[in-house]
């Protein structure tokens, strides 16, 4: 339910829309949900954020009720959005399962579960906690808060533009300023980086929103390049304008900026989208039920 809608963070490239409920946190970032190519960081690393409709059967662990809770609980800390770049994951997961819980009609699984499937995605898969901590993709505490807060918000009554405005400079996409210029190199500094230094690198230019880290070759340059529209050049979601989404073939070292598809689409991933929802292999309309929960 999160603002991942239905699957979506600037992954290795690949895509997001087949998982669950395309949490908000996921597209926010301009991820994807399939299967990363070979070579290239894991789905999501660049950005993606986990999705709570993901992971373990319905009721697998923990507490919580497998049927729509009376109230939205994210925690009552005062403090509770005020995370540093270790913790963003977990307050991710806190947050999107307090929606998938009370969201939805029947959540099908424990809010225990739910966030250990949430965190794991988002630490393990997206590695966006390693990221965020990484000094080059520019992590803003206060622009954290911001986000969590106003996620926390839109959560707690359950609203299904939660996914666009994650999406957006003004919501969970705004955490990462990046630090490199326009046209500047974005490589790692590591002669054989790790993933993780793979999806921080793609998380690094200082201009987000025209701009996104992009190579021909992965042992060549690395600039911080134009978004591209329909038929440009793209590693992930974030190297194509909005409107549009990255199609990378397997074993393809780039791939290709293609338009969103309209309601009704075929779709394998939620940012083929332009409501940016993918259920049932189709592209839907934002609603309840579509934002917050694993099955519509």
């Amino acid at each position: 339910m999160t603002p991942a809608a239905n699957g979506g963070g600037a992954g290795a490239g690949r895509s997001e829309a087949g998982t669950p409920a395309g949490k908000a946190g996921e597209v926010a970032l301009g991820g994807r949900d399939d299967q990363p190519t070979a070579g290239t960081p894991a789905a999501g690393s660049g950005g993606r954020i986990p999705q709570a409709g993901s992971g373990p059967a319905a009721g697998s662990g923990g507490s919580a009720p497998l049927m729509r809770a009376t109230k939205f609980d994210a925690g009552s800390d005062p403090n509770r959005n005020k995370v540093g770049p270790a913790d963003v994951c977990r307050r991710l997961s806190e947050i999107q399962c307090a929606g998938e819980a009370y969201c939805c009609e029947q959540p099908g699984r424990s809010v225990d579960a739910c966030k250990a499937e949430s965190l794991r995605a988002c630490s393990q898969d997206l590695m966006l906690d390693k990221a965020a901590q990484n000094p080059i993709t520019g992590f803003d505490a206060a622009a954290a808060e911001r986000g969590f807060t106003e996620f926390e918000t839109k959560a707690g009554i359950c609203d299904p533009s939660v996914t666009t405005w994650a999406s957006s400079p003004q919501g969970l996409r705004g955490l990462l300023k990046g630090t490199v210029a326009a046209d500047a190199s974005c490589k790692p500094a590591e002669a054989l980086p790790a993933p993780s230094s793979i999806a921080a690198s793609l998380l690094s230019c200082s201009e987000p929103n025209s701009r996104a880290c992009l190579y021909t070759n992965p042992l060549d340059t690395w600039t911080c390049a134009p978004r591209a529209a329909a038929g440009g050049a793209c590693l992930t979601d974030n190297n194509c304008l909005d409107g549009f989404y990255c199609v990378l073939p397997a074993l393809a070292i780039t791939g290709t900026c293609t338009e969103r598809k309209a309601t009704g689409g075929a779709c394998s991933a939620a940012t083929e989208c332009k409501t940016l929802f993918c259920k049932q292999s189709k592209c839907v309309e934002a609603d309840q039920q579509a934002a917050y929960c694993l099955t519509s």
